[in-house]
């Protein structure tokens, strides 16, 4: 049976394993953590370990929450949203008009009730229909900028998708298909203009080279020069992005 150790207010979970020589600390989630360790190793030892990667515990902890405020949104007012590299502080009015209307004004992304349903707007129900409400406009603009994006670098590079598709996926960014298909992930729409453009020169290189050979760097380079910086914009706000 697992033992469960309570250091520095952290959760440690201890799994002893024959044939480690070494221990290995794992973040779970807030306050939780997971330490395999040699199978006879005594207590005192993984005391003292824990007790000297308690800055550490509390900085993945610090992450942890941090990441939960962007995935954890529920359309409540405040909230922040990634568009088009800028940030956004989600805000609401009233429109005269009977549908809502999703708008961004920098650094602001504001939400327009029609005036009948602005009573709704603290209700469960009223902050679904905020979020949903957005997402529909995230996933609208980023399908059109995308695809705008495609047909010029595409006449730029000399090449024709056969197809492009949008979806909403945790992290991988964009694919090209055998068959000529290209398919682009809907965050995008949160990512600065010139990393979404290195996201399509990207996958249009492959329309080339359906690899990652000297030859098809050399071509993403050419029409994307900055693109190693545009990897690690998408990196850092990978978990930040709203689609």
């Amino acid at each position: 049976m697992p033992e469960t150790l309570e250091i520095g207010g952290f959760q440690v979970k201890v799994i002893r394993r024959s044939g480690l020589k070494n221990m290995t600390l794992r973040a779970q989630s807030a306050g939780e953590f997971r330490l395999s360790v040699p199978l006879r190793l005594a207590r005192r030892h993984i005391v003292d370990f824990l007790e000297s990667r308690k800055d550490w515990m509390l900085l993945q902890h610090q992450k942890y929450e941090g990441l939960r405020t962007w995935t954890d949104r529920d359309g409540s007012l405040g909230e922040k949203f990634w568009y088009l590299g800028e940030l956004l502080t989600l805000k609401e009015g009233v429109t005269f008009l009977k549908k809502p209307i999703v708008d961004f004004q920098a650094p602001h992304l504001w939400y327009l009730w029609p005036e009948k349903k602005f009573a709704q707007r603290e209700s469960a129900e009223g902050r679904d229909e905020v979020l949903k409400t957005v997402r529909a406009y995230f996933h609208k603009k980023a399908a059109a900028l995308i695809l705008e994006r495609v047909e010029h670098f595409a006449s730029e590079m000399g090449v024709r998708p056969k197809d492009v598709r949008f979806r909403n996926q945790r992290s991988r960014w964009g694919s090209c298909s055998s068959r000529g298909n290209l398919n682009f992930n809907l965050k995008l729409i949160g990512a600065p203009l010139d990393v979404i453009d290195s996201v399509v020169v990207h996958e249009l290189a492959h329309l080339v080279h359906l690899n990652h050979s000297p030859a098809f760097w050399n071509l993403v380079e050419k029409f994307s020069p900055h693109h190693e910086r545009a990897d690690r914009w998408l990196n850092e706000h990978q978990m930040e992005l709203f689609a």
